[in-house]
Protein backbone atom coordinates (compact mmCIF):
# COMPACT_ATOMS: atom_id res chain seq x y z
CA UNK A 1 0.00 0.00 0.00
CA UNK A 2 0.85 3.66 -0.25
CA UNK A 3 -0.49 6.93 1.19
CA UNK A 4 -2.88 8.18 -1.44
CA UNK A 5 -5.14 11.48 -1.35
CA UNK A 6 -6.09 12.61 1.81
CA UNK A 7 -3.72 10.38 3.58
CA UNK A 8 -5.65 7.25 2.64
CA UNK A 9 -3.52 4.16 2.22
CA UNK A 10 -4.32 2.59 -1.17
CA UNK A 11 -3.14 -0.16 -3.13
CA UNK A 12 -0.13 0.60 -5.29
CA UNK A 13 -0.72 0.42 -8.89
CA UNK A 14 3.02 -0.52 -9.94
CA UNK A 15 1.98 -3.57 -7.43
CA UNK A 16 -1.78 -4.71 -8.02
CA UNK A 17 -3.00 -5.43 -11.25
CA UNK A 18 -6.23 -3.05 -12.64
CA UNK A 19 -9.24 -4.43 -11.90
CA UNK A 20 -11.99 -3.21 -14.52
CA UNK A 21 -15.33 -1.88 -13.24
CA UNK A 22 -17.23 -4.83 -15.16
CA UNK A 23 -15.60 -6.90 -13.34
CA UNK A 24 -16.11 -5.82 -9.60
CA UNK A 25 -18.72 -7.98 -7.96
CA UNK A 26 -19.59 -5.62 -4.72
CA UNK A 27 -18.72 -2.34 -3.69
CA UNK A 28 -18.23 -1.35 -0.22
CA UNK A 29 -18.76 2.13 -0.34
CA UNK A 30 -18.57 4.83 2.75
CA UNK A 31 -21.04 7.57 3.04
CA UNK A 32 -22.06 10.80 5.18
CA UNK A 33 -25.74 9.38 5.18
CA UNK A 34 -27.70 7.08 3.44
CA UNK A 35 -31.17 7.16 3.04
CA UNK A 36 -33.15 3.60 3.49
CA UNK A 37 -35.78 3.98 1.86
CA UNK A 38 -34.10 4.78 -2.19
CA UNK A 39 -30.63 3.78 -1.64
CA UNK A 40 -29.49 7.65 -1.96
CA UNK A 41 -26.18 7.95 -1.01
CA UNK A 42 -24.48 11.53 0.47
CA UNK A 43 -20.79 10.85 -0.35
CA UNK A 44 -18.08 14.57 0.65
CA UNK A 45 -18.31 15.73 -2.25
CA UNK A 46 -15.82 14.51 -4.88
CA UNK A 47 -17.62 11.86 -6.77
CA UNK A 48 -15.57 9.23 -6.91
CA UNK A 49 -17.83 6.90 -6.13
CA UNK A 50 -20.40 7.98 -8.56
CA UNK A 51 -17.80 7.75 -11.28
CA UNK A 52 -16.55 4.91 -10.98
CA UNK A 53 -20.59 3.21 -10.11
CA UNK A 54 -21.99 4.90 -12.70
CA UNK A 55 -19.94 3.92 -15.86
CA UNK A 56 -21.63 1.40 -18.28
CA UNK A 57 -21.11 -2.25 -17.63
CA UNK A 58 -20.64 -1.66 -14.03
CA UNK A 59 -23.20 -4.77 -12.39
CA UNK A 60 -22.00 -4.94 -8.92
CA UNK A 61 -23.81 -4.92 -5.74
CA UNK A 62 -23.41 -1.82 -3.61
CA UNK A 63 -23.58 -1.52 -0.43
CA UNK A 64 -22.96 1.00 1.54
CA UNK A 65 -21.21 1.12 5.43
CA UNK A 66 -22.12 3.91 8.44
CA UNK A 67 -23.43 3.60 11.45
CA UNK A 68 -26.87 3.30 12.17
CA UNK A 69 -27.05 7.12 13.05
CA UNK A 70 -26.27 8.11 9.65
CA UNK A 71 -29.02 6.02 8.27
CA UNK A 72 -32.29 8.48 7.36
CA UNK A 73 -35.43 7.66 6.81
CA UNK A 74 -35.81 9.64 4.02
CA UNK A 75 -34.40 13.41 3.40
CA UNK A 76 -31.07 12.61 2.18
CA UNK A 77 -30.57 15.70 -0.85
CA UNK A 78 -29.59 13.70 -3.84
CA UNK A 79 -28.51 14.60 -7.55
CA UNK A 80 -29.69 12.30 -10.58
CA UNK A 81 -25.40 11.15 -11.05
CA UNK A 82 -25.46 10.22 -7.75
CA UNK A 83 -25.12 6.34 -7.85
CA UNK A 84 -27.26 4.44 -5.04
CA UNK A 85 -26.62 1.91 -2.73
CA UNK A 86 -28.58 -1.25 -2.92
CA UNK A 87 -28.18 -2.36 0.70
CA UNK A 88 -26.97 -0.92 4.05
CA UNK A 89 -24.64 -2.62 6.68
CA UNK A 90 -23.98 -0.80 10.05
CA UNK A 91 -23.20 -2.19 13.54
CA UNK A 92 -26.92 -3.32 13.63
CA UNK A 93 -26.88 -5.54 10.81
CA UNK A 94 -27.77 -5.62 6.67
CA UNK A 95 -30.30 -4.44 5.51
CA UNK A 96 -31.55 -3.98 1.41
CA UNK A 97 -32.82 -1.16 0.09
CA UNK A 98 -36.15 -1.99 -2.07
CA UNK A 99 -36.49 0.53 -4.94
CA UNK A 100 -37.47 -0.05 -8.30
CA UNK A 101 -34.66 2.30 -10.29
CA UNK A 102 -31.76 -0.03 -8.52
CA UNK A 103 -32.92 -3.88 -7.94
CA UNK A 104 -30.60 -6.38 -6.28
CA UNK A 105 -28.61 -8.17 -9.04
CA UNK A 106 -30.65 -11.17 -9.50
CA UNK A 107 -27.63 -13.34 -7.56
CA UNK A 108 -28.38 -11.09 -4.36
CA UNK A 109 -32.57 -10.93 -4.45
CA UNK A 110 -33.35 -12.92 -1.29
CA UNK A 111 -29.80 -12.20 0.36
CA UNK A 112 -31.05 -9.57 2.20
CA UNK A 113 -33.91 -8.86 4.58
Amino acid sequence: FRLGAFGIREPDPARCPVVQHEAIDVALVPGVAFDAHNGVRLGRGGGFYDRLLGRDGTRALVIGACFSAQVSEGGVPSAPHDARVQAIVTESGCRAVHHPSHPLPGEWAGRFS
